[in-house]
């Protein structure tokens, strides 16, 4: 019955099982119950592989040995040199390989077992065909590995993500990047982590930007991109993605002589990634864009930035042809969860509903704003909700210490206008006053009930900065009534195990007392949820 049945079935079943089962045991054994089995099972089975020291395995046993090593990582050595009948069993499942390395979405996230780099660079000169995965379509390689990548490269690649150190100092890097177009010509995604400045690098990085005719993804963190290798990307005609780190040698008057279409630089563009030192980089960058197709815009700064600074990249966009488009953006600081300076003149830095009023003219499903105080009250807030629609997340100053310094004017209660104007909100992020749900006693604006009778049934994340809060049971009751599915609480209070010795008592007191409270909000929830839900099917009066 089994040799009836279609193999591309079995595969199917096959994928099932490794995702509901996370036990690749199961598949194995499934393998070994007959022949009709074996070829779809093994090719799920390596469909996906972390590490080559899997291939250790397909070795006779007389050729490797395992170690411990740091931690729990243990390496595998060869005992001695590899021949041509020690790869034998390669055939049998080499070609399988589709995916390779730490990728997001595959069963395989690591690997506790490595290969040596010996026992690397011994399977490297000893490999019976030039490429060991044949048909491997996306990788990713940690630096150790960057120099052998040659015997991984092949036609068939789409995706192939490195890490790098150490550029000048290892050659076998620099040219692994310059086979990488003749290797890999359908090559549609490329991620680079790198951080130099060598030039020989960025001439490598703009003669492999040349021969990428079908990249779609390109991506090049921590190092400084060149005038040059942008003027070859602004005319890609099939870049969707750009992950970039423009600096002041970068644009703007280099990038303009250089670029050959300027009319048209960047023309399909649909996501842009900036990670800058100073905000302006940013700003002076988002004009040579000129796709109106951009939905996405993401930056993150390194240094503090003013508000006047983010209000510049607030009219930028705003002046963009693509803010019809556009449903995403993010601007960011790099340092996260941070108290403000108190040196620090804070008007100076503070993001005002003045400053945020006119990004209502965007039609944003997500706004994240991080490394900046937001000082805006229920008023914008409810604005804000009923601006967009189809807004899924809302993120605004909630990384950063401000205490008395900047006390919070928005409210518990702005959360009502998200639920009531945004059924697709997943994720509300905003300081706010806790204690105004009840005026001596009732429920306030006289709600009946807390929400007034509005719901979501989605999911949801609050994130809270360092909110205060005085009654947990109020605060949990609201919540179960408007968002019973809530089910997690994100702040900047700090337990007992994360607070410095050498703080006042007073300090460390306060600090468990609110991260407590805010804690019990996230026990009660449930139990108000199974009231009112009692409640709503009528067998409480």
């Amino acid at each position: 019955m089994s040799a009836q049945l279609n193999p591309a079935v079995i595969r199917t079943i096959c994928a099932i099982l490794l995702d509901d089962c996370l036990d690749a045991g199961v598949l194995s054994r499934l393998a070994q119950t007959c022949r009709a089995f074996f070829e779809p099972t093994i090719d799920i089975l390596w469909h996906t592989i972390p590490s080559l020291a899997m291939l250790a395995y397909l070795l006779p046993s007389d050729t490797w040995r395992v170690a411990d090593g740091q931690g729990y990582l243990k390496t595998i050595s060869f005992e001695r040199a590899l021949v041509p009948s020690d790869f034998v069993r390669f055939q049998v499942y080499t070609h399988r390989v589709k995916a390779f390395g730490r990728l997001p979405g595959t069963f395989w996230p690591d690997s506790r077992y490595r290969l040596s780099r010996d026992a690397v660079a011994a399977l490297y000169d000893s490999r019976p065909t030039p490429c060991l995965f044949p048909n491997l379509q996306r990788m990713q390689l940690h630096a150790e590995l960057v120099q052998y990548a040659p015997m991984l490269l092949n036609p068939n690649l789409r995706t192939v993500s490195l890490r790098m150190h150490n550029v000048g100092q290892e050659p076998g890097n620099l040219r692994t990047l310059e086979r990488i177009p003749m290797e890999c010509p359908q090559l549609t995604t490329l991620v680079i982590n790198c951080n130099s400045k060598a030039k020989v690098f960025t001439d490598t990085i703009e003669t492999l930007a040349s021969g990428l005719s079908s990249i779609v993804v390109f991506e090049l963190l921590d190092s400084p991109i060149s005038a040059a290798v942008l003027a070859v990307l602004a005319n890609s005609a099939n870049l969707r993605r750009l992950c970039i780190a423009p600096d002041k040698d970068s644009i703007p008057s280099e990038m303009a002589s250089s670029l050959i279409n300027k009319d048209r630089a960047f023309g399909k563009l649909r996501e842009l990634v900036l990670h800058v030192g100073p905000l302006e980089h940013a700003t002076q960058f988002i004009p040579y864009v000129t796709s109106s197709r951009l939905v996405g815009l993401v930056i993150s700064y390194r240094t503090p930035a003013t508000a006047e600074e983010i209000e510049s990249v607030f009219k930028a966009v705003l002046s963009h042809p693509s803010r019809r488009k556009l449903r995403c953006l993010k601007v960011m600081t790099r340092d996260t969860g941070i108290s403000m300076d108190p040196l620090m003149d804070l008007p100076t830095f503070t993001l005002t509903s003045k400053s945020l009023l006119p990004l209502l003219k965007l039609r944003l499903e997500t706004l994240v704003l991080r490394g900046s105080p937001v000082d805006i009250d229920d008023d914008t807030l409810e604005t804000m909700a009923i601006s967009w629609p189809e807004l899924t997340r809302l993120t605004l100053g909630v990384d950063m210490r401000l205490g008395d310094r900047l006390p919070p004017r928005a409210t518990l209660l702005s959360l009502i206008p998200f639920i009531e104007n945004c059924p697709n909100i997943m994720y509300i992020g905003y300081r706010m006053q806790t204690d105004v749900l009840r005026e001596e006693g009732e429920p306030v604006h006289g709600y009946g009930r807390p929400g007034n009778g509005a719901m979501t049934e989605g999911e949801l994340e609050m994130e809270v900065g360092d909110s205060r809060i005085h009654n947990s049971i109020e605060v949990a009751s609201f919540l179960s009534d408007i968002c019973p599915t809530l089910w997690y609480i994100g702040t900047l209070w700090r337990n007992a195990e994360d607070i410095d010795e050498d703080e006042s008592d007073a300090d460390v007191s306060d600090e468990e007392d609110m991260y407590n409270k805010w804690d019990k909000v996230t026990d009660y929830l449930p139990h108000f949820v199974k009231v009112r839900q009692q409640e709503r099917d009528g067998e409480l009066y």
